[in-house]
This record gives C-alpha cells, sequence and structure tokens, in this order.
C-alpha cells in the first residue's frame, strides 16, 4: 500500500479501529444514543436492490455483533478509550 507511512496492513486498520472508536466516543459526549443507531425509515418498507427489506430485529441483531466487534458495551460505549487519542498531539506518532 502506498499511503506515506511507515505502517503495514494490520497496522492501518488497528488506526482504522481507533479512529472509529474515537468518532463513537465524540458522538457520545455530544449526547449520541444507541437508539440513534437506525437507519432511515424506507429501509424498513421498501426493497433494496438486493430485493430485501431490512426488518428491525435484524438491525438490533446487527448492532449487537458490530458493538461486540467493534469491542463496545451493549449500549454501543467503548469499553476503553482509543489509543490514538494518546497520538493526538504528538509531533512523531509512532505509526509514523
Amino acid at each position: 500500500m502506498t499511503t506515506g507511512l511507515k505502517a503495514d496492513k494490520a497496522a492501518l486498520q488497528k488506526i482504522a479501529s481507533e479512529i472509529s472508536t474515537l468518532t463513537r466516543c465524540f458522538n457520545i459526549r455530544e449526547g449520541l444514543k444507541s437508539e440513534d443507531d437506525n437507519l432511515p425509515t424506507r429501509f424498513y418498507r421498501e426493497n433494496l436492490k438486493t430485493g430485501h427489506v431490512v426488518k428491525e430485529t435484524d438491525l438490533a441483531a446487527m448492532l449487537k455483533e458490530y458493538y461486540t466487534l467493534r469491542g463496545w458495551n451493549k449500549n454501543g460505549v467503548p469499553k476503553v478509550k482509543p489509543a490514538i487519542s494518546l497520538y493526538v498531539n504528538q509531533t512523531h506518532p509512532p505509526f509514523l
């Protein structure tokens, strides 16, 4: 990969994951709740290109799995602060 960073694929994936968690922390601080993790209403009524309609129970199961994969609790709150927050004020973070 050509990114200009001295990092392999695994390191870039870790950074991306930390950015997602940091974004989530910011949004929670600003008032986001797990109830806000939803799709537009039309997704529950209209057929998607695949011919399927999303069911709210399906979305709930997908969100539960997503939260688990991200290392967040059942309400979508990160269990630990993202490590990238340690690099924000550094001139040369370790992954550069």
